[in-house]
């Protein structure tokens, strides 16, 4: 079986290598199956985890909500290479769909509260709870 060593070894040694080597040499190292390793080179990844890194330490983004949310879970590591696929998600829609990208931070934190309040007062309703809501604020009263 070829090894990669070897194949990028000859594509190196001879300047005008065809295509249809170059070709060759690229099929023999896929049927190796990568040995179960990806394909993604430590350069192709160390880029999304620095954007990562540098994006949860901006006060006030969704990306700091969701590193909040996961590191006491999984751990800084997990946290920054989960938040770094959502960055490359969220590039290739931007480029690829033509999506504006509005920053909504803490507000759909809010939004997510008030949304949780009101499924808790329905579920007290069921329960039988008299729910009266106050001018400021919904007061629950048993």
């Amino acid at each position: 079986m070829p090894s990669l060593r070897a194949n990028s070894a000859a594509i190196r040694a001879s300047p005008h290598v065809g295509f249809s080597r170059t070709i060759s040499a690229i099929r023999s190292f896929r049927s190796l199956g990568n040995f179960g390793r990806p394909l993604v080179t430590s350069t192709a990844r160390r880029i999304p985890n620095q954007a990562a890194n540098a994006v949860v330490k901006l006060k006030g983004s969704i990306f700091e909500i969701l590193y909040c949310r996961y590191v006491p879970r999984l751990g800084h590591n997990q946290t920054i290479g989960i938040i770094a696929h959502k960055l490359c998600r969220l590039i290739w829609k931007i480029l690829h769909r033509g999506i504006r990208y509005e920053e909504r931070g803490p507000e759909v934190k809010e939004a997510s509260k008030q949304k949780r309040t009101r499924k808790m007062i329905q579920a007290l309703r069921r329960l039988g709870y008299r729910i009266e809501p106050s001018p400021s604020q919904s007061v629950i009263t048993a």
